[in-house]
């Protein structure tokens, strides 16, 4: 088992805060800023999707996963699935894009499979 996946770095008004990215549900791109969503709260930064695509993956966080072009959703924390959307935690559904429904699934399953 692992200790509960890597840490960012965020900030949080001003100060550093670091947060496990097992703790986030997904993080939404809004006009050069990134909202990462987590239990009952949402911190606000600057940055990228590509930026932390990049990120995530130079750390081997296949549990991440690039839907729609404004949502990186965390695949830990899907709590239900219809066709084109995702139901997290917070409430909050996220569009999965028709263009990016193929690869989601397969991550998915990929996902799925590595918890059996």
């Amino acid at each position: 088992m692992d200790d509960g996946g890597m840490t960012i770095l965020l900030k949080d008004n001003g100060n550093d805060l670091y947060v496990k990215t097992d703790d986030i549900y997904y993080i939404e791109s809004q006009h050069n800023k990134l909202v990462f969503s987590m239990d009952g709260r949402k911190i606000i930064n600057k940055g990228t999707i590509k930026d932390m695509l990049q990120n995530l993956s130079n750390n081997e966080q296949h549990q991440f996963c690039h839907i729609h072009r404004s949502y990186i959703v965390n695949l830990a924390h899907i709590k239900e699935r219809d066709e084109n959307d995702l139901l997290m935690p917070d409430g909050q559904r996220i569009p999965v894009s028709r263009h990016r429904l193929k690869y989601f699934k397969e991550q998915y399953g990929k996902y799925l499979e590595g918890l059996s």
